[in-house]
């Protein structure tokens, strides 16, 4: 299993998939990074691939969810960075009849050793929120994100972000 960490935000682009069908998150989204990530990384194996929605807040890529359209707002982001690693989505937005917290995410994500490398890709919003939720799991449960992991950020124009996104992608460390 990687040590890299991939976060990348949900995607306004979705698959034609009927409301009521689930479908694995890393299908249903279809925007230009999520594009990139599944032709570069079709296995998973350069990096564990998580996503912040509004809707879903942080979760595994090879989760199943429903279609759903709600972008991040300054006041719902305000909430994912409230409710913090420990907190649960609100009632409004169960998967499946549950939720989960963040925490529980970063633990099930990674198994067996923390992780030793982060990328963040999305728009301000989204990172705003990511570079929290990653700074308190460095802070709180360190044998699942190494405190001392490096954590690139992508934003900005699109084609730059999938460059960037390939290029993390395709970096190959020492394990």
């Amino acid at each position: 299993m990687s040590r890299r960490l991939l976060i990348l935000a949900c995607s306004q682009k979705k698959r034609a998939v009927p409301e009521d069908q689930e479908t694995q998150a890393i299908q249903l989204y279809n925007g230009p990074l999520w594009q990139t990530l599944r032709t570069v990384d079709p296995q998973r194996k350069k990096a564990v691939p998580l996503f912040f929605s509004a809707r879903y807040g942080l979760r595994d890529a090879a989760c199943f969810i429903r279609p759903y359209d709600e972008q991040l707002t300054p006041e719902s982001a305000q909430a994912a960075i409230a409710r913090g690693l420990y907190g649960r989505l609100p009632a409004r937005a169960p998967l499946l009849g549950y939720t989960f917290a963040a925490s529980a995410i970063f633990c099930n994500a990674n198994r067996k050793k923390p992780f030793t490398e982060i990328c963040l890709v999305g728009g301000h919003l989204y990172l705003e929120v990511m570079r929290e939720l990653v700074r308190l799991a460095q802070a709180d449960i360190p044998e699942y994100v190494s405190r001392d992991a490096p954590v690139l950020e992508i934003n900005g124009p699109i084609g730059i972000m999938r460059q960037r996104l390939r290029a993390w992608l395709d970096e190959r460390r020492a394990k």
